[in-house]
């Protein structure tokens, strides 16, 4: 969904940033086929990764730095900051391909939309895979950058 997200958000007139985080301790940047590489393409103005171990500026770490850390990189350098596998964490999240099951509340776990293709009973925002364009729209007038986006108009 980023993939199809980014463009579209670029197009918007929005600076992106992605934080994604790696789970395993090493890896590689701009391998083609990988996450890095394929946002990269997409259009995404920052991609940075983090693992236990790394960032994506290749700057070895003690330990891992939490995502409060990590948005000091990008601060006033992208429009909107899109992250990934940080679930759990003290930011509004989309649940993609439905609710976990252990959210009893998406609402107290900061959940504010879905990406599903399969119908839900549930109050937030459901977006389906297809509907890229759907999302980055809402995603504009949710985080208040529909200033940025003249197709708006």
């Amino acid at each position: 969904m980023l993939e199809r997200l980014v463009p579209i958000l670029k197009e918007l007139g929005h600076r992106v940033a992605i934080i994604k985080h790696v789970h395993h301790k090493g890896f590689e940047l701009d391998t083609p086929g990988k996450d890095s590489y394929r946002l990269t393409q997409a259009g995404a103005d920052i991609v940075l990764l983090s693992s236990p171990e790394r960032i994506a500026l290749l700057e070895e770490t003690p330990r891992e730095w939490d995502l409060p850390q990590l948005l000091t990189l990008v601060h006033n350098r992208a429009d909107l900051v899109l992250t990934e596998g940080y679930r759990g964490r003290d930011a509004p999240q989309i649940a993609v391909g439905g609710l976990p099951p252990d959210v009893e509340d998406p609402l107290a776990a900061g959940i504010v939309a879905i990406i599903s293709d399969a119908p839900l009973s549930s109050p937030l925002p459901r977006f389906g895979f297809g509907e890229a364009e759907a999302l980055a729209r809402w995603l504009g007038r949710f985080c208040d950058l529909t200033a940025n986006d003249d197709r708006a108009q």
